[in-house]
């Protein structure tokens, strides 16, 4: 019962919170003109969906692609903090002896 509660509680005080932001006359302006650009771009894809699908389809090649190079990015260092390390144990080796 309490996380329909929460729920509800969450819910009501971001539409609330949302109504009073709409009081600033540049947060209303704002919201109005990205509504009217979402609703034009809809209408857009309603009229083409190919074109929304070759969208949707080159973006996920974008983002699969950059986290690729960010995943080998992270490896390069990952190795490349691992071959210090062994570097300097040798040191520590020799040092010892």
């Amino acid at each position: 019962m309490s996380r329909s509660k929460l729920a509800t509680g969450i819910i009501v005080g971001a539409a609330v919170g949302g109504l009073i932001s709409l009081c600033d006359r540049d947060t209303r302006n704002q919201f109005v003109g990205g509504m009217k650009k979402a609703g034009s771009g809809t209408s857009y894809y309603m009229k083409n969906p190919s074109e929304a699908v070759h969208n949707l389809r080159d973006r996920y090649e974008n983002i699969a692609g950059n986290l690729s190079q960010g995943a080998e990015s992270a490896l390069q260092i990952m190795n490349q903090v691992q071959d210090t390390l062994e570097k300097v144990s040798s040191l520590d080796d020799d040092q010892q002896q």
